[in-house]
């Protein structure tokens, strides 16, 4: 997958396509950040998301993870040295220390369901036990019209990013329940009115066995 030609312009791809709905998402649970020592943003994209953390918590200590030279770029304009970003795949990148907080906004669906569940258990080893891992990403409704409009909605930007990147992934996959299955339970939700766009709040819960 390769974004580096339209990274200065995903904005306005984004902007055309959605308005300012993602963005919405991405910053809806800003406040899990609260009381959190140290952060992971995988995928971050042109680096919105980072800045808004940032400037809101200048406190809390953020690494991110980028695999697109072109986003890299574009997310160190707009978040400067306040987060330290890492170009590289992150099955690959070496991860230190443990984190206490992760962000994924629109990133889990660019893996099918064998990477994602390899993406989830590295990760979650650099997690502390108590962690809380915030998702923003697209969900297929199950019933009614909606139904309908979402399957079409992930079929075109399926074909849009295959083309445009070379992302090979086809389908969304069921990352709640890979994430669930990783001890990572939702504690709050905001599903927009059309079912096509979910951000999730979810905890860690502690092994008492």
């Amino acid at each position: 997958m390769n974004c580096n030609w339209i990274a200065p312009w995903y904005w306005l791809f984004e902007r055309a396509a959605f308005g300012g709905r993602l963005q919405r998402h991405r910053v809806c649970f800003l406040d899990a950040a609260e009381g959190k020592r140290r952060a992971l943003i995988l995928g971050d994209g042109d680096g919105r998301f980072s800045q808004a953390l940032s400037l809101s918590y200048p406190d809390l200590e953020i690494d991110s993870i980028e695999l697109s030279a072109g986003m890299v770029a574009e997310a160190r304009k707009r978040a400067g040295t306040r987060v330290q970003i890492t170009q590289g795949d992150v099955m690959r990148v070496s991860l230190s220390g443990s984190y206490d907080l992760i962000f994924t906004h629109f990133f889990l669906d660019c893996f099918d369901a064998e990477s994602l569940e390899e993406l989830v258990t590295c990760v979650s080893e650099v997690l502390t036990p108590d962690a809380s891992w915030v998702v923003s990403d697209f969900r297929q409704a199950r019933t009614g019209w909606r139904k309908v409009y979402t399957s079409a909605w992930l079929s075109v930007m399926y074909l849009f990013f295959g083309l445009a990147t070379g992302l090979k992934t086809r389908r969304l996959p069921d990352y709640e329940r890979v994430l669930a299955a990783a001890g990572f339970m939702i504690t709050r939700e905001k599903v927009s009115a059309d079912g096509l766009i979910v951000s999730q709040w979810r905890r860690r819960q502690r092994c008492t066995g």
